[in-house]
């Protein structure tokens, strides 16, 4: 983590313009060890700085006190309020003042500087502010990365069953609130123990990770599509009648059964059996049985000759 070169950003914001040639000249040089690359951007008044600090979310801002239009502990308290707060924030002013110091503080900046400062002595500061800056984004994406990966299936990259639950209950309390259509589909891959004995598990997964694909490309981008379990998958539709989720099944059936898988030089093709079952008004009461509902419908679907879908 610390080896890797990264550049960070760098915002200047003083009215002063020898003030920020300074900082760029004594402060903000290049790294001479290459731990650190700088891209710097100045901003002369507060307004511009809140400008570039929307458009550039910069790693770290000198904020000089006393600007034309606005003081920068005014700043500071905006960017605590906009969802700014992680950006480091070195307060600068030539008032020597311990009060205005504390506020500073106490409002989110990471550290205070009084003007005149020794180069050195600041641009150590910086540096430890840009370290800290690292591991703090370090560990907001190592977070995230595992928080994703705790919602995914590992083998199709589509949601995993306990996500699904999750999101489709939260959904389904949503929707019978307000008395809006939520459909589900759960598709099973017919005779695909026949493909694992025939063609080999390896064979089996390509299977999966394809009908994936096609579930992803045939459903909308607020469509929630995810791995049921085993050869099962279950897509939760928000905002669309029974009909509407037919139409987007059959569309799904068709384009499984279009598509051409080869092993040991043989060419085969599968489907897909399909149940539905939809949320309206206050029809079912509980989400389970929504569920149990699009099974049911699945099985009678399997029990009707397979490749087909069920919604009654």
């Amino acid at each position: 983590m610390g080896s890797k070169l990264r550049r960070f950003r760098i915002l200047v914001v003083d009215d002063s313009e020898l003030q920020r040639t300074l900082y760029k000249k004594r402060v903000l040089f290049p790294d001479e060890k290459g731990e650190f690359l700088f891209e710097i951007y100045e901003a002369d008044t507060g307004k511009a700085a809140k400008e570039l600090i929307e458009k550039l979310h910069p790693d770290l801002v000198i904020l000089d006190f006393n600007l034309p239009d606005i003081k920068g502990t005014d700043i500071i308290k905006w960017m605590e309020n906009n969802g700014f707060n992680d950006i480091q924030t070195i307060l600068v002013s030539s008032i020597d003042n311990s009060d205005l110091a504390t506020t500073g503080l106490n409002l989110g900046a990471e550290d205070f500087v009084k003007i005149p400062y020794d180069p050195e002595e600041l641009r150590a500061r910086v540096k430890a502010h840009l370290r800290l800056k690292r591991i703090i984004d370090y560990n907001r994406e190592t977070r995230e990365r595992y928080k994703k990966l705790s919602q995914i299936d590992g083998l199709t990259e589509l949601f995993n069953r306990r996500y699904l639950f999750h999101k489709l209950n939260d959904l389904f309390k949503k929707y019978r609130r307000h008395g809006k259509h939520l459909s589900i589909l759960i598709l099973d891959i017919d005779h695909f123990k026949l493909v694992n004995d025939t063609y080999g598990h390896q064979v089996g997964d390509i299977v999966l990770k394809k009908i994936a694909e096609i579930l992803k490309k045939e459903t909308r981008k607020f469509d929630i599509v995810g791995r049921y379990g085993g050869e099962e998958f279950l897509i939760v539709a928000p905002g669309i009648s029974k009909d509407k989720a037919l139409k987007l099944a059959e569309r799904i059936r068709k384009r499984v059964k279009d598509e051409e898988f080869e092993a040991d030089g043989k060419k085969f093709r599968v489907s897909v059996s399909i149940g539905i079952s939809e949320l309206i008004d206050d029809n079912p009461r509980d989400v389970n049985d929504l569920v149990k509902i699009a099974d049911m419908r699945l099985y009678k679907a399997k029990l009707s000759g397979k490749d087909c879908v069920v919604t009654n």
